[in-house]
């Protein structure tokens, strides 16, 4: 499995707690290296704005799929046997602590995480 880091045009800042952010982040591409088949490639996309992506090559997450796994205990079927179900509903919360959401887009196979556009003060962007 490879991991990319790309940049796109029109990053912005998002403020707050490094080290949650991090866990946030880091969480997610754990998840997505673990339904990534050998031989593909899971993308850490930075932008547009204020929004950090990671696309996999698993299955891809409805809404509807999201808003059960970022309850506490809530497993997918492919989620570590190790784990305790935590991981989706810290992000969420983590999210929600700086102000922003944790979104999916299942045509993209990706879950994002959407801050408050600093410059704008908007809440967050619309998400999928």
């Amino acid at each position: 499995k490879e991991l990319e880091f790309d940049c796109v045009d029109g990053v912005a800042a998002a403020k707050g707690w490094r080290e949650a952010i991090q866990a946030g982040l880091r969480n997610l591409v754990e998840n997505a290296l673990r339904v990534t088949p050998a031989g593909g490639t899971v993308r850490v996309i930075a932008g547009p704005g204020a929004c950090l992506r990671v696309r996999d090559g698993g299955n891809g997450l409805t809404s509807e799929q999201l808003d059960t796994l970022i309850h506490r205990h809530a497993r997918a079927e492919n989620a570590s046997r190790s784990g305790a179900g935590l991981g989706l509903a810290i992000v969420d919360q983590i999210m929600r602590a700086h102000g922003g959401v944790l979104a999916t887009s299942p045509e993209h196979r990706e879950l994002r995480l959407e801050f408050p556009d600093p410059v704008c003060g908007s809440e967050h962007p619309e998400s999928a």
